[in-house]
């Protein structure tokens, strides 16, 4: 959790948005563990949180809170996919069995298979 915490203060929407609540649920959804933390921090970091990516910004309305925040601000749901798509890329690369990790993500973005 200090990885997270350190990644969510190198965020510029964090006063806006409870970025660290929604670090911490992705990373339970997505089962991440400590080497996968550290792997997602340099990727947060490398990417400087490219949120208005326009693949992100076209499909980031059918996007479902994470953290019960209930904001329909596009720039918030914008956050989440961002993130969803990181965690995702990760656990793609650095793990064979994700079919039910790709089910929760389709949960909470109906259309992320094809995002992805």
């Amino acid at each position: 959790m200090p990885i997270l915490r350190s990644v969510a203060r190198s965020c510029t929407i964090a006063f806006r948005y409870p970025v660290y609540k929604v670090l911490k649920a992705i990373a339970k959804i997505f089962l991440m563990n400590e080497v996968e933390a550290i792997f997602f921090a340099y990727m947060i970091r490398e990417t400087n949180w490219d949120i208005k990516d326009k693949l992100i910004t076209q499909n980031s309305d059918q996007v479902r809170d994470v953290v019960c925040y209930l904001n329909d601000h596009p720039e918030y749901k914008n956050l989440i996919l961002y993130l969803m798509l990181v965690t995702y890329s990760l656990k793609f690369f650095l793990n064979e069995h994700i079919e039910e990790l790709l089910e929760e993500a389709i949960r909470i973005c109906p259309n992320f298979k094809l995002i992805f």
